[in-house]
């Protein structure tokens, strides 16, 4: 962390989704031009997370335009990434499909397999091996919870 600057990976954001809108929302940084980008950001999360419905898809499309427009202002056109182009593909596919898959879990989690995948050095096993350590880990994760223990 840079002085002044938070600066995490999507997993990560997800992660402390709800802690860091909250001290946003407390710190009043809407009165900055990347505070707003950001509430907009939120805007969008928050509609992404409550499951919306083929109706809300040209709501959501105004939203992701407005956030992307925010975030142009606040930190310019160089900082754009493919994912901001990609968004704006969300509402056709709620509207066409009724619904979109939920994937913050999957966000959230592809850290672990990463971990595996980018250590293993058997490269002639790669596939057993990362798939036998993936498959340890979400064992001992399991055995740690109560549901599981008998």
């Amino acid at each position: 962390m840079a002085a002044g600057r938070f600066k995490r990976g999507s997993s990560d954001m997800l992660n402390l989704y709800g802690i860091i809108r909250c001290w946003t929302r407390d710190r009043g940084f809407a009165n900055s031009a990347a505070g707003q980008a950001l509430l907009l950001l939120f805007k969008v999360l928050d509609a992404l997370a409550s499951h919306p419905g083929p109706e809300k898809a040209r709501q959501m499309m105004r939203d992701i335009c407005m956030y992307i427009e925010a975030h142009k202002r606040a930190h310019g056109v160089d900082n754009l990434i493919p994912k901001f182009h990609m968004s704006l593909h969300l509402p056709a596919a709620l509207a066409r499909m009724g619904e979109l898959p939920a994937c913050f879990v999957h966000e959230r989690k592809h850290k672990t397999s990463k971990k595996y995948g980018t250590t293993t050095a058997r490269l002639s096993v790669w596939e057993k091996s990362v798939t036998s350590q993936l498959l340890n880990q979400q064992l001992l994760t399991m055995g740690d919870q109560d549901v599981f223990v008998t």
